[in-house]
């Protein structure tokens, strides 16, 4: 929306508050979004989360960042506290949107501004944390948080097409309040460069001449660590010249886990960790194969990553996954916890590659074509512009 739409529909002043668990969401998954909506767009745009490392990093790029009492994790006084601080925020700031992401940060913040009686309330489901695996028990419960969200907000953005067929089909939102978002990613940024594999296998000191597995996500036992590291045993003990590369930040103790249980399985030679790293970018020019056996997943964007770099990719046939790999194409997606299938699949890459070479090539294809980062901008810009004239012009 130009700066003159808006002047004459007198959204002048539109304030936007995106809510997430933690500052790192805001800044690693939705900075150059927000950076649309401020800039092409010309609305005001705050942040909302936990005060973790990101937070300095968001506001250094000029937007302003209030901090809240979040955490991943369940802790109702924590919790009540969080929901004060936000509905604080919401009756001082009087944001005309608060658009709300992630788990923890989307009921809080939705509940809180509902109560707060802010004039637009937006959900990007980012994945359903009840799923096909879950237990009947945790399934009941997560749906009927999402129940409590999906009842608080005016609509909802779908980042994956299953995820948007659920929400219609259990009646968590009617049409016309949900649409189907898609994920995307700079593909500019991330694009095969095959001339820099060398180096930066010297740079993270891999030998150069192995075969690497590399894996991108935070350090937690739902990102399927332990079935990577089981598969880099298996590969290691039928005499592969394979290493196992992970990046990712670590949730409390869990680097030491994972130190521990490496030793454990005798492959602390053949493993290393990363922590996060900044250019990532680069870090995929070193892989020969992206491997994410995740238990769930919205919409994996290290895979999309991973695919506009032109990696083969082997992720779990879940929701979320399914939207990035279609299966002998682009990459290969393997049951949930299933080893075996998992070592097969890298071992198919490991000993074709011209297999690895033509499923790279298509993955990056089909980047270009499904995830450029820019539709999605333009998506959210429109549900913006289309509620704000539902509300302004009645």
């Amino acid at each position: 929306m130009s700066k003159e739409t808006k002047g004459n529909n007198n959204y002048e002043k539109i304030k936007v508050c995106h809510v997430a668990t933690v500052a790192g969401s805001l800044y690693v998954l939705l900075l150059n979004q927000l950076r649309f909506i401020k800039d092409k767009c010309g609305y005001e745009v705050h942040g909302a989360a936990y005060d973790d490392k990101w937070a300095k990093n968001f506001q250094a790029n000029g937007f302003p960042m209030h901090l809240i009492s979040l955490k991943r994790k369940i802790s109702p006084l924590n919790d009540i506290k969080a929901f004060v601080q936000l509905y604080l925020l919401f009756k001082k700031e009087k944001f005309d949107i608060v658009h709300v992401h992630t788990p923890k940060a989307a009921l809080l913040g939705s509940l809180a501004a509902w109560i707060a009686r802010i004039p637009i309330r937006i959900n990007t489901i980012h994945g359903f944390y009840f799923h096909e695996n879950s237990s009947k028990l945790k399934y009941f419960f997560f749906w009927c948080l999402e129940v409590i969200i999906s009842r608080c907000v005016h609509y909802a953005l779908s980042q994956n097409r299953e995820d948007y067929s659920l929400a219609l089909r259990t009646h968590l939102y009617k049409r016309g309040c949900i649409s189907f978002l898609g994920n995307g990613i700079d593909i500019n940024r991330f694009k095969p460069n095959p001339n820099l594999k060398s180096s930066v296998r010297l740079e993270l000191g891999i030998p150069v001449d192995s075969f690497v597995m590399g894996m991108v996500g935070r350090l937690t036992n739902e990102k399927g660590h332990r079935e990577f590291l089981k598969a880099l045993r298996v590969l290691a003990k039928n005499g592969y010249p394979i290493m196992g590369i992970i990046f990712g930040s670590s949730e409390g103790r869990n680097i030491e886990y994972y130190l521990k249980l490496s030793r454990e399985m005798g492959i602390e030679d053949r493993v290393k960790y990363f922590g996060w790293y900044d250019n990532i970018e680069r870090i995929y020019c070193a892989f020969d194969v992206y491997v994410l056996p995740s238990y769930r997943e919205g919409f994996p964007r290290s895979a999309m990553e991973a695919c506009a770099c032109g990696i083969p990719c082997i992720l779990t046939n879940i929701r979320g996954c399914r939207e990035v790999v279609r299966d002998s194409i682009n990459g290969f997606l393997v049951p949930v916890k299933n080893v075996r299938l998992l070592v097969k699949k890298i071992e198919l890459l490991l000993n074709d590659s011209n297999l690895r070479r033509k499923i790279g090539v298509q993955a990056r294809r089909e980047t270009e074509k499904k995830f450029d980062e820019r539709t999605v901008f333009q998506k959210v810009a429109e549900i913006y512009e289309i509620l704000l004239k539902e509300k302004f012009n009645r």
